[in-house]
């Protein structure tokens, strides 16, 4: 597991790595087999300098993991955490999808093989 991979402020930053975190193709390359690897992606509105971070966006989310199914990642780290007060729930509800689509998508490669 990486949290390294939680932020970043394009998806260029969270492949590579940027001032606010990513690392996900290094992380990924180092791990052996491949499907070890679990990245954790954000399920928060991260702040990057006075704006929020890419990674807090839906468009984000999608594109991250469509790149995880791509490379055959079968876990991933999202917390769940509620804090009160002030009432916030993460991850944002617009990851339930997507990470519902994550965890199909290993059995229906399996399936095709």
């Amino acid at each position: 597991m990486d949290m390294e991979t939680y932020t970043a402020n394009s998806m260029q930053g969270w492949l590579q790595g940027d001032a606010y975190g990513g690392y996900y193709e290094p992380f990924v390359s180092d791990c052996q087999p491949r499907a070890s690897a679990a990245p954790a992606i954000g399920g928060w509105a991260q702040m990057c300098g006075t704006g929020p971070c890419w990674t807090s966006s839906n468009a984000s989310g999608a594109q991250r993991i469509d790149r995880m199914i791509a490379d055959g990642i079968l876990e991933a780290a999202v917390f769940r955490l509620v804090q009160r007060p002030p009432q916030v729930v993460m991850p944002q509800d617009w990851w339930w999808p997507l990470l519902e689509r994550f965890a199909r998508a290993p059995l229906q490669l399996s399936a095709a093989r």
